[in-house]
């Protein structure tokens, strides 16, 4: 026990949960708890034999204490050597506790494959924070924080197993648009649980320009009304221009921030799911919003929106699919990093020159993540700029959709260039090396 912190038990364990492949499993060693020398923060101190991502959860008599009572203990990025921390400010989180009765218990993942939840604070350069599950992460990921000034993202377990995406027989929407092919993930990746709102597009910029939601909560709705060039900018195979809101994004915290390409997007937002409504057993009302079904939104009832107007809503009233992700039917549109060929003159041009024919199922297509161009329609074979770089996905909660009718998880064109009311974006994140950018 270091500085005389008798009584405070720490465990070692290591985890490194692998869907494709086995991951080196990092160790933990020596671990012990004390006060930081020259601080009043606790430290939390082991050694690593290899960079590691190290979460703690802690016990009180054995029984497991509510990250509540620790939201300043996020588990982080920590390189091999000895001696190293994580850093808790327990008189801040916790100041009525006795600390010695608290243990700690540690994990290492490795950093390939990190933890299902990843939260980064965007009001602060580089502060991020890994958790074990969505019931780790402090307050719950439904807190309002994680709406505007934090960014939670959930790691979508997609390598080691063939998914299937494009449209089904039948959909009226999307049926000259994308025909059914199966793709397959070398890694695991990472989507924000939420579209993008207002209140974290004001982390990196003076105005919010949404138009399909009053001011009094636009800080939690979708934010939307924006093109490409804001967010992403530049070329399709291209890192996002570094003016753009994934740029500004990229730089604050050092991880890689894009857009999903189809098939990312697509399998995120099916989860698993081949019909319409993305949650096993929900109606699609009970899953995403429409036109038809806006004035179930509390706010419609209680006079705070304009009954005869259409409005987006807050981000993550309806249900989570099984991957935790919030709205990916419904609401608005999102933006994605692929071009979509919109005729069926292109796309059966596209479809001949691969020698298949309509209807083909494709076979399994390999994909990099760092590519990804898999899906047939799917491909800028002619389109650099940004004008050209944007497709968008099925929602509707804007007046073009007062029907409410064929939502579903496939995709809609939307030029780049334009801003539309009902389009927004989701942002990407791989999971390899816990996200990080490549130095």
């Amino acid at each position: 026990m270091a500085n005389g912190q008798k009584g405070l038990a720490v465990f070692a364990l290591c985890a490194a949960v692998c869907s494709a492949g086995i991951a080196v499993v990092p160790t933990c060693s020596n671990v012990r708890v004390g006060r930081i020398s020259g601080s009043s923060d606790m430290g939390v101190f082991f050694d690593l034999d290899m960079d590691a991502i190290v979460t703690v959860s802690l016990q009180t008599n054995g029984v497991a204490v509510s990250p509540d009572r620790y939201p300043s203990l996020g588990g982080r990025y920590v390189a091999a050597g000895a001696n190293r921390r994580l850093a808790w400010p327990a008189h801040r989180d916790w100041p009525d506790q006795k600390l010695e009765k608290v243990k700690a218990l540690v994990t290492a993942w490795s950093p390939d494959v990190p933890p299902p939840y990843m939260v980064v604070n965007l009001t602060n350069q580089s502060d991020v924070a890994y958790y074990d599950s969505a019931g780790a992460v402090p307050f719950g990921v439904s807190n309002r924080m994680y709406k505007t000034t934090h960014l939670v993202m959930a790691k979508i377990p997609a390598a080691g197993r063939t998914w299937r995406v494009g449209s089904l027989p039948g959909d009226a929407s999307t049926v000259n648009r994308e025909m059914l092919h199966y793709v397959a993930f070398s890694d695991d990746y990472y989507m924000g649980i939420y579209e993008f709102t207002g209140g974290q597009w004001l982390q990196f910029n003076s105005t919010n320009p949404s138009t399909m939601h009053p001011q009094i909560d636009w800080d939690v709705c979708p934010v939307e009304t924006v093109n490409w060039a804001e967010v992403c900018g530049g070329g399709l195979a291209d890192a996002p221009a570094a003016t753009s809101l994934l740029g500004l994004l990229r730089a604050r915290t050092g991880l890689a921030f894009d857009l999903p390409r189809h098939a990312q997007w697509e399998v995120a937002c099916r989860a698993g799911c081949a019909g319409n409504s993305n949650v096993p057993g929900a109606t699609q009302s009970q899953v995403a919003w429409m036109g038809n079904n806006r004035t179930d939104d509390p706010k419609y009832t209680d006079g705070t929106y304009d009954a005869s107007k259409y409005y987006t809503h807050e981000v993550g009233l309806k249900l989570p699919n099984a991957f935790g992700l919030y709205d990916t039917i419904g609401n608005v549109l999102e933006m994605g990093r692929d071009c979509l060929l919109t005729t069926r003159e292109s796309r059966a041009t596209n479809i001949a020159a691969m020698g298949l024919t309509e209807g083909t199922l494709l076979t399994v297509v390999s994909v990099d993540l760092e590519q990804n161009a898999t899906s047939v329609t799917v491909g800028d074979t002619t389109a650099t700029g940004s004008a050209s770089g944007s497709s968008g996905r099925w929602g509707g909660a804007c007046d073009s959709w007062e029907t409410g009718n064929s939502v579903n998880p496939s995709r809609w064109a939307g030029a780049g260039g334009s801003k539309q009311c009902d389009t927004g974006f989701r942002v990407y994140c791989p999971a390899k090396n816990g996200g990080r950018l490549a130095n």
